[in-house]
């Protein structure tokens, strides 16, 4: 341990330090404080700087204000002896600064402790010259910075594992780690919840999971009812080929999927209830329809013939023919629930006329006046049905929303745009305020105006459904007092 034996290589002999070496000299003797200072004028390889103190405490004092590469510390002082006085100037110097102690023992177990307690190194006084104080300092110096760069490789080698076993512990995914036969090397708390068992009672026994080894994928735990996934990589673990198992818990997920299970087939049941319904009324609606054209036949025939009575039968069997023609659509949709909607060549002018015709009672009661113009475009490509739907829906409409002071006034014309046709439908009614009711429009049940009028609110909800289903749209411009006009994009 001595500076003046072999130990040092002669390898650092020949290094020459640039920067100055500032030296805090801690010693009670004059005599030896003044050797130091001439002894170390004298050094050729390194330059260095003096301060000294004859006390521990003033020493300590100095390390606060100045800065220091080497300490030079006496153990014999006034106020500290012996190797406390090292554990001292260590803990004050944070362990920063090497540190020669100045003793009179040359003892091999002295310098043992000498440097258990934090030194660097020790001289023997009445030994020291300058190439033995020379090497000493160099030595210390760079054996010191080996051991910062040592500590600190530690320290940032701790802090990485702390970090990994905060990843790994708080880690909500199961982490285990098996070799080829099965044993558990590895195992984190999520992985040992999910099993429930403790790290203590799974490591370094043989895996009950050489399931988790096939190619399935999730897997019930039996002990704890968990559902998990599990995935599988190829590690090395210490030399070792293991397997990675990495687990997540997929409970809360499989109950949800469960759940949209459970609700879809409850879906899936009502759909076919009401297919079921929607087919047999459709077909049981037939009964009835054709028993009231028989009935109307004989009624016709005891009643006597005249103009008006015949206007009558007219309306009754084209209403009759109707209803009949509408529970055909609706039987053979339930028959084709999915089934796309038939489109066909419609002469727009006749479906309207057999509309107003079925509705002409109502017309007469209103006065009401309708003016079409079909110019423009007489042909639509439609499902009849549909459009025959949401023409009387609309039309009905601008006669139960009329104005009681004026003669309501029906406009009807089509168009052709880049995009297909279009119908328009402008009436005189009471109007709309769009700007406070816009969004509810089109709801379901949604009633704006229903003073003096019958309804339920589903006119214009209808309409709009059967547009979507159709891939079509509606426009709507209205104002309070003054009228409503509808243009449908076919």
């Amino acid at each position: 341990m001595t500076p003046n034996k072999s130990e040092h290589s002669t390898e650092n002999e020949n290094i020459v330090f640039n920067s100055t070496i500032n030296i805090l000299l801690i010693e009670d003797n004059p005599g030896d404080v003044r050797y130091f200072e001439i002894l170390i004028r004298q050094l050729k390889l390194i330059k260095c700087e003096l301060k000294s103190a004859n006390t521990l405490r003033s020493g300590l004092e100095m390390l606060k204000t100045n800065s220091f590469q080497v300490i030079m510390l006496d153990l014999s002082l006034p106020d500290s002896i012996g190797l406390d006085t090292v554990s001292e100037t260590a803990t004050a110097s944070n362990k920063e600064i090497p540190i020669l102690v100045l003793t009179g023992n040359d003892d091999e177990d002295f310098a043992v402790k000498v440097v258990a307690a934090g030194a660097q190194d020790y001289l023997v006084k009445g030994s020291i010259d300058e190439n033995t104080l020379s090497r000493s300092l160099r030595y210390a110096i760079e054996r010191h910075q080996k051991d910062l760069t040592l500590l600190n490789n530690k320290r940032a080698i701790e802090e990485s594992q702390k970090r990994l076993e905060l990843i790994v512990n708080q880690n909500k995914s199961g982490l285990i780690v098996l070799n080829t036969s099965y044993k558990i090397l590895f195992v984190n708390p999520a992985a040992c919840d999910m099993l429930g068992e403790t790290s203590e009672e799974l490591l370094n026994t043989k895996s009950s999971l050489p399931e988790f080894i096939s190619n399935e994928v999730v897997y019930e735990i039996t002990r704890t009812k968990k559902k998990v996934e599990a995935q599988k990589v190829d590690i090395n673990w210490s030399g070792e080929d293991c397997k990675l198992i990495t687990l997540h818990d997929i409970t809360d997920l499989k109950k949800v999927e469960q759940h949209l299970n459970d609700k879809n087939s409850e879906l899936m049941r009502i759909n076919k209830s009401l297919d079921r319904f929607a087919y047999i009324i459709s077909h049981d609606l037939k009964k009835p329809v054709a028993n009231i054209n028989g009935l109307l036949g004989l009624i016709e025939n005891e009643i006597k013939e005249s103009v008006k009575t015949e206007n009558v039968f007219k309306r009754l069997y084209f209403s009759t023919s109707q209803l009949k023609n509408m529970i055909d659509n609706l039987l053979e949709t339930s028959r084709n629930p999915q089934g796309p909607s038939a489109f066909e060549l419609i002469n727009i002018d006749e479906l309207i006329s057999s509309i107003l015709y079925s509705m002409d009672i109502y017309l007469d009661e209103s006065n009401a006046t309708v003016v079409k113009d079909f110019s423009r475009n007489p042909i639509f490509f439609y499902n009849k049905q549909d459009m025959e739907s949401i023409i009387s829906n609309l039309i009905s409409n601008s006669i139960k929303y009329r104005k009681e002071d004026i003669i309501p006034s029906i406009k009807l014309s089509s168009d052709k745009t880049g995009l297909g046709s279009s119908l328009t439908i402008r009436d005189n009614g009471r109007g709309i305020d769009l700007n406070v009711n816009r969004d509810k429009l089109f709801k379901r049940g949604e009633r704006i105006q229903s003073q003096g009028v019958d309804g339920n609110g589903l006119g214009l909800w209808i309409v709009k459904e059967t547009l979507d289903k159709n891939n079509s749209r509606i426009e709507v411009e209205s104002k309070l007092g003054i009228g409503t006009t509808f243009t449908i994009h076919f």
